[in-house]
């Protein structure tokens, strides 16, 4: 499993999405629903513009191009690459 973080002020969720987006299979917005599903305490209210400075974040598998990963999150999304 990948870390990814601490999350700086300056950055979105949209930024970390296109750096750490594990295939161009997927778009932005389908690693940003991954990320958020797999953190859902490093956002306030599980608002995804609200990402909290400071937390480190679990990033999908670089394997998660499957169909699971682009209707959300799936366990295939966090085993080791």
């Amino acid at each position: 499993m990948s870390l990814y973080g601490p999350i700086r002020s300056h950055d979105t969720l949209w930024k970390v999405a296109q750096r750490i987006r594990p295939s161009k299979n997927l778009t932005v917005q389908q690693t940003m629903v991954a990320l958020l599903e797999q953190n859902p305490r490093a956002f306030i209210a599980g608002d995804m513009n609200e990402i909290q400075r400071g937390q480190v974040l679990f990033v999908p598998s670089k394997k998660c191009d499957c169909r699971h990963f682009k209707t959300g999150c799936a366990p295939c999304c966090t085993t080791a690459d």
